[in-house]
């Protein structure tokens, strides 16, 4: 394969059009170069991500076989990658790309799909799985004078496996699937329907018929969250969101100690996240204004330009701001403005972040500027705001 163009100068331009990290690794597995603005923290986990990633490519090992994920600690030296670029998903299910280039190889990723609600990267956007294939199929063409074949692997993880290997290594098979209509109301955020099927008291009789020790209780409540978690997502809310409910609700299981916990969790779970769709879901604007929210919700660590979402829903900067206003009663910008400080106070009410974190991970200057625009928004501190 001959080299066409300087991959330092195809990575620099993946990442600066994608936004998604690119790492360039020597065989050993040692970073050579990192394409990604990131802090130190980031970094670390980018780097032990990596690490499990290029050692578990699904590719073809050195038995001929293919499809099954190298174990071996000297995998980068036994050249289990051959010739192929591989897309796979990793345990948590983010997506990656590993490409082999002479004696180096290419990581493409981590990138969001949907599947991952724990994803920690933040400021990357995400992406469908078909879009990263064919993103990660661009940067392969562009490496390569001939045709690098591309293994595409990620169908290996089922929605199912995913959410094992998300929320529990010891995984019950729990069947919910009677209880569908609870999950389909969570999908479209019907509040009223989900009242009464809980009011029923199957569901609940249930529970008490299946959850008989805290071990059982705990796989139950997992495989759970993970239903209602993708229940959510079905309806393309924004990921970004749902993924601090799913931290939250995780965070506070691991403090329960009674099956009655468990039970009164899994309930509050469902009525949190159903209400949550209902509120994304508005019917009262046009396709265009509700794309612009949803790209606005979506990006809101990445600070979104009015321009970048006008070209997102692909309308003039005119009509955009028009008809947003119109239909909103406000500006693009102040559309902004109030989304980050909505999601500065869920980090308030529901995390231990520092006000200086909260007013970094929202993109603001220092503390002392974010608090004067908390104030002026909500009419109190974050201190006072966390207190009451």
């Amino acid at each position: 394969m001959e080299r066409i163009l300087d991959p330092d100068e195809i990575l620099r331009l993946f990442y600066n059009s994608f936004k998604i990290p690119a790492g360039l690794f020597d065989r050993s597995g040692k970073l050579q170069k990192l394409f990604f603005n990131s802090g130190a923290k980031l970094t670390k986990l980018y780097l032990a991500d990596a690490d499990t990633v290029l050692h578990n490519s699904f590719s073809r090992g050195s038995d001929g076989n293919s499809g099954y994920p190298s174990s071996s600690p000297n995998a980068h030296d036994s050249g289990v990658f051959g010739e192929s670029a591989v897309l796979l998903l990793d345990e948590n299910g983010s997506c990656w790309c590993v490409i082999p280039y002479h004696e180096e190889r290419i990581l493409l990723g981590p990138v969001q799909t949907g599947r991952n609600p724990l994803f920690a990267y933040e400021g990357i956007p995400e992406h469908t799985g078909k879009g990263f294939h064919n993103i990660a199929r661009y940067v392969v063409s562009l490496l390569h004078s001939e045709d690098c074949p591309l293994t595409d692997r990620e169908d290996a993880y089922t929605e199912a496996f995913a959410a094992r290997h998300m929320y529990s290594k010891a995984y019950a098979d729990i069947e919910l699937q009677s209880f569908d209509d609870l999950f389909l109301c969570v999908m479209t955020g019907d509040r009223t329907r989900l009242d009464t099927l809980l009011h029923s008291g199957s569901y609940l009789r249930y529970l008490d018929s299946v959850m008989t020790d805290l071990q059982t209780a705990r796989t139950v409540f997992q495989f759970n969250l993970a239903k209602t978690y993708h229940s959510a997502q079905q309806s393309r809310a924004s990921i970004s969101d749902l993924t601090p409910l799913v931290d939250m609700y995780l965070s506070e299981s691991a403090g329960y100690r009674s099956l009655a916990a468990f039970k009164s969790g899994m309930l509050r779970m469902l009525y949190d996240f159903t209400r949550y769709v209902s509120q994304y879901r508005d019917d009262r604007y046009s396709p265009l204004v509700n794309q612009a929210i949803m790209f606005i919700r979506e990006n809101i660590y990445a600070q979104p330009t009015v321009e970048e979402i006008a070209a997102h829903c692909m309308a003039s900067l005119s009509t955009l701001q028009h008809r947003f206003k119109e239909e909103t009663g406000m500006s693009v910008k102040e559309k902004i403005r109030r989304s980050k400080m909505e999601r500065a106070c869920f980090f308030l009410k529901n995390t231990d972040l520092s006000c200086s974190d909260i007013a970094y991970r929202m993109g603001y200057g220092s503390q002392s500027y974010f608090i004067k625009q908390f104030r002026s928004m909500t009419g109190m501190t974050p201190a006072e705001y966390r207190r009451q």
